[in-house]
């Protein structure tokens, strides 16, 4: 079956079509914590309930908490064009 033919899987915001967000991991207390570190939403939940953001917010219990997870799904990314664009202009590479 050649791509685009058949079913189609309908994506969700963040999902890079394989069942798991972008970037293929998965989120939530049962996280790896070498994984975590890519994790935006566990990063700023984590830095806002401790005041700190180092190596104690990755152990397996702080990891479990799900009062850190019910924070993290809250936290949400979107562009600012405005800034997106300030970055562009600043560049010292242009393609």
């Amino acid at each position: 079956m050649q791509e685009g033919e058949g079913r189609t899987r309908r994506r969700e915001s963040g999902d890079a079509g394989d069942g798991f967000p972008l970037g293929g991991i998965r989120e939530g207390p049962e996280s790896l914590p070498a994984t975590l570190h890519l994790s935006l939403a566990y990063n700023v939940a984590a830095a806002l309930m401790d005041r700190e953001l180092t190596a104690r917010q990755f152990s397996r219990e702080r990891i479990r908490d799900r009062a850190t997870w019910d924070l993290a799904s809250r936290v949400h990314l979107s562009l600012s064009e405005v800034m997106a664009q300030r970055m562009r202009d600043r560049v010292l590479i242009r393609a």
